[in-house]
């Protein structure tokens, strides 16, 4: 009896100690912890490109992710974090090379130290809500992220919390932030323009050390959450030959993940406005359903880019960003070589560039290329074998209104296929605002 009380002592001081011991289910490990609550502790997803965490296991609400869980996953693409989860543990992602986009849960409240710390290709980063607190070198050497926008409620930004992020050019911070500590920002070599709140008081005189490029600005304007303004607020800042993200689109081909985001190139700024055009050919359109003259205006493409892919592209803040443009589309916007005119002028949401507008942004033919989509390939897009570049639309019609103006794989301009062929690559144009509009 004496024995068997001794061994349940014993018990009960290792549990004490080492805490509970670990939960399971069939893809995660997990702890309870005091209040009832799980913290996954490892995933026993192997070579997985994606996971899911759930908001429950077992009946358990997850409100944490522990210590290293997902230390060194490099194959993992795809992270869908819960709505539950408050406090992601040190080194819980860390060296997650594969991970592309994310999305901090509102409910947040502590990113530890490294937790996602040389997640190497780490594009898109999006809080939902405030982080009181980033931890040291919580997203230290994400070497591909290049917009940082980080929401009121964000307080403490630890020390090398984003260092080494090579490939970041701006910042955006919320007038609730009180400390940004030293070399939270250090060899971001790439960065160039930091919007502050006036005032702020607990910058750390090198908290941007060796950013040699870095303007800092101050703003009064919050981080709030009306979408439209905070992303107003960020792309002021745009200068041309950016390339951003705006809208989504699906593009690796895979529906289970969701739309991935668009990257936009910015072609032109002009204080008040902003034209981006799509980096890559995102979708396979004809010019127009049916082989026969037509113009822009009476294009089946111009339809398309104006409905189904503006209603699905661009949420509500965004649709509010993107202008009406006066399209203009006489003869003088395609080849004086040709026959064909290019019709009466067009308002659009979404436009395409014409032969004379494409030679005189991109007068340099290499500066023409592009790729397409994984999506855009499964669509029909034609690519060449060697290079996985794609031919593209014009606005402007070819040598006759039956042919449609195409830039080649090459970058050279030309009119060879019939309007209807189906195969075409598409590149959207859109004119956004940089200030408040009625």
């Amino acid at each position: 009896m004496k024995k068997t009380a001794l061994l349940m002592m014993l018990l009960l001081l290792i549990l004490t100690a080492f805490g509970a011991l670990a939960e399971s289910t069939e893809e995660f490990e997990y702890t309870l912890l005091e209040d009832g609550t799980a913290k996954v502790t490892a995933w026993k997803g192997e070579d997985a490109q994606e996971c899911v965490i759930p908001g429950e296991l077992d009946g358990h609400l997850v409100t944490g992710i522990g210590r290293g869980a997902f230390y060194g996953r490099k194959e993992l693409v795809n992270l869908t974090l819960p709505e539950t989860l408050t406090a992601v543990e040190d080194y819980a992602f860390y060296m997650c090379h594969g991970l592309y986009s994310l999305t901090i849960p509102e409910a947040v409240t502590s990113i530890g130290s490294h937790a996602f710390g040389a997640c190497s290709g780490l594009k898109y980063l999006t809080f939902e809500g405030g982080v009181p607190e980033i931890g040291e070198f919580a997203f230290a050497a994400c070497t591909s992220l290049e917009t940082l926008i980080l929401p009121e409620g964000t307080q403490t930004i630890g020390g090398y919390a984003f260092s080494q992020c090579t490939g970041l050019r701006s910042v955006l911070l919320p007038q609730s932030i009180e400390q940004v500590a030293r070399y939270a920002f250090s060899g971001c070599a790439l960065l160039e323009k930091v919007l502050l709140p006036e005032g702020i008081s607990g910058l750390d005189g090198e908290a941007f050390a060796y950013c040699g490029k870095v303007q800092l600005s101050a703003s009064n304007e919050s981080v709030t959450a009306d979408l439209q303004e905070t992303k107003r607020v960020v792309l002021r800042m745009l200068t041309a030959g950016e390339v951003i993200p705006f809208g989504s689109y699906e593009q690796d081909g895979r529906s289970d993940n969701g739309r991935e985001p668009i990257e936009w190139r910015v072609l032109l700024v002009d204080g008040e406005t902003a034209l981006l055009q799509s980096v890559y050919a995102l979708d396979a359109q004809p010019y127009h359903e049916k082989e026969r003259e037509v113009t822009w205006e009476t294009s089946s493409l111009r339809a398309f880019l104006n409905g189904t892919f503006f209603e699905n592209a661009f949420d509500s803040s965004e649709k509010a960003l993107i202008l009406t443009t006066e399209v203009v589309n006489g003869k003088a916007q395609g080849s004086e070589k040709w026959s064909s005119n290019g019709g009466r002028n067009t308002e659009d949401k979404v436009y395409l560039l014409s032969y004379a507008e494409t030679l005189k942004m991109f007068p340099n033919t290499a500066d023409r290329v592009v790729k397409a989509t994984d999506y855009a390939v499964q669509q029909g897009v034609n690519v060449d074998e060697n290079d996985g570049c794609t031919w593209y639309w014009m606005r402007s019609p070819g040598r006759e209104n039956a042919h449609g103006a195409i830039v080649r794989p090459t970058g050279s301009i030309g009119s060879f296929y019939t309007v209807d062929y189906k195969n075409g690559g598409v590149r959207p144009c859109i004119r956004i605002s940089l200030v408040e509009t009625e």
